[in-house]
C-alpha cells in the first residue's frame, strides 16, 4: 500500500518474560572476557578481568557476523522498524531498524543484534548502562509459567558497559554472578567513532551461557523482547526508550512469559503471503511474518475509490464481511495466505 496511514500502535511497556531460576554467586576467578568497541577502521581487543565462559571453535565474539551460521538457508533474522511516531513509552524522535537472530552453541545461547538509525550513536561512562546508546533485551528461556526470579533484563552498550538484572519480588536487582556465568559480548559500531554524527548504528553479539539460565544443555527456546535506548545527545540523560514488543500487544505485557520467540535457527514465526487483484492489502508495518497468537492488522484498499473488496479470503476462508473502514484484523494461527479480489 503506498498511501501512507496513521499506524496503530499500543502503548504498552516492555514484553517481559520468564526464566528457570539460577543461583546468585559472589564474582569469580578473573581471566579474559571479550570487550570490542570500535568502527571497522578502528577495530581493536579490550581484554577485561571477567568471564570464564568458553566460546566454541570458529567463533570469535567481536559483533561482525562472519561466521557461516548467520548467512545458512534456515537462519532466520526478526527484522522491525520504529518511525518517530512510535512513541512507547518515552521520547518519539529518532527511527530505527532492527534485526535480531540467535544460534545455540554447545553451551551457549549466541545473541546477535543489529541496529541502525537516524540520530547519534552516543556514549558517556559518566552515564549509567541504560541513558546511553544501546539495547535492553527481556530474556526468558524455554517460556516458563512465571516470570519470578525467571526473567533477566540486559542491557549493553554501544560504548561497551554491560548490565545484567533478574526479577525478583517486583522489581529488577542486580545479577552478581560467578565467572563461569558472565556473558561475553562485542560490539561494533557503524559510519564512524562513537559520539560523532557519523556513527549512527552498532553492531552487537553477546554469548551467554545456559548456566546462566539455569540450564545444563540447550533450551527448546528463549523469548526476546528488544529495547532499543536512543539518547538525545552525547551530554545529557534525555533519551528514547522503544520496546518492540509494543508492536505485538497480544503477545506482550509486563512481566509476562512469552514474546518473540527465537530457537537455534534465530527467530521463529509464521510467513505472510498475499494476492491483490485491483487493490492492495498490507500488513500495519509491511512486515511479511507474524507470530503465533498476534493480532495482525492488515490496511485493505482498492486501486479505483469507487470499487470495494468483493473478496477477502485468509487461509481459504472468507472474511470479506470482517474489513471495516478499509482494516481488517486476522488472529495469526500459523502461516497466513490472503487472496484478495476488488470490484
Amino acid at each position: 500500500m503506498k498511501k501512507m496511514r496513521k499506524k496503530f500502535l499500543s502503548i504498552a511497556l516492555a514484553c517481559a518474560f520468564a526464566l528457570p531460576v539460577f543461583s546468585l554467586a559472589a564474582c569469580g576467578e578473573k581471566t579474559t572476557n571479550y570487550r570490542v568497541v570500535g568502527a571497522d577502521e578502528t577495530y581493536e581487543y579490550t581484554v577485561l578481568p571477567k568471564s570464564t565462559v568458553k566460546v566454541d571453535d570458529g567463533i570469535a565474539i567481536d559483533g561482525k557476523f562472519e561466521e557461516a551460521f548467520y548467512t545458512r538457508t534456515v537462519q532466520n533474522w526478526y527484522r522491525a522498524s520504529k518511525t518517530d511516531s512510535d512513541v512507547c513509552p518515552e521520547g518519539g524522535f529518532a527511527n530505527i531498524d532492527i534485526a535480531v537472530t540467535t544460534y545455540f552453541t554447545s553451551n551457549a545461547v549466541l545473541i546477535a543484534v543489529d541496529v541502525t538509525g537516524d540520530w547519534m550513536v552516543s556514549y558517556q561512562p559518566t552515564r549509567i548502562t541504560t541513558q546511553n546508546s544501546g539495547i535492553e533485551l527481556y530474556v526468558t528461556a524455554n517460556t516458563p509459567s512465571s516470570s519470578e526470579g525467571t526473567l533477566f533484563e540486559m542491557d549493553l552498550c554501544a560504548g561497551g558497559d554491560q548490565s545484567i538484572k533478574i526479577l525478583r519480588s517486583g522489581r529488577f536487582h542486580k545479577a552478581l554472578m560467578s565467572a563461569d556465568l558472565e556473558p561475553l559480548y562485542g560490539i561494533q559500531l557503524k559510519g564512524g567513532k562513537i559520539n560523532t554524527t557519523e556513527c549512527t548504528g552498532y553492531t552487537m553479539e553477546w554469548y551467554i551461557p545456559f548456566a546462566m539460565f539455569g540450564l545444563t544443555e540447550a533450551p527448546e527456546r528463549i523469548d526476546i523482547n528488544p529495547y532499543v535506548m536512543s539518547p538525545r545527545n552525547s551530554t545529557d540523560t534525555d533519551r528514547e526508550w522503544y520496546g518492540f514488543g509494543a508492536q505485538s500487544p497480544a503477545l506482550c505485557g509486563w512481566v509476562t512469559p512469552t514474546a518473540y520467540p527465537f530457537n537455534s535457527r534465530g527467530f521463529s514465526c509464521n510467513k505472510i503471503t498475499i494476492e491483490a487483484t485491483g487493490g492492495e492489502v498490507e500488513q500495519e508495518r509491511g512486515y511479511d511474518w507474524c507470530v503465533k497468537g498476534d493480532n495482525v492488522i492488515f490496511y485493505v484498499e482498492p486501486d479505483d475509490p469507487s470499487t470495494k473488496c468483493t473478496s477477502f479470503l485468509v487461509n481459504g476462508v472468507e472474511m470479506k464481511d470482517k474489513v471495516r473502514n478499509g482494516v481488517i484484523t486476522v488472529k495469526c494461527e500459523g502461516d497466513i495466505d490472503i487472496v484478495a479480489q476488488f470490484a
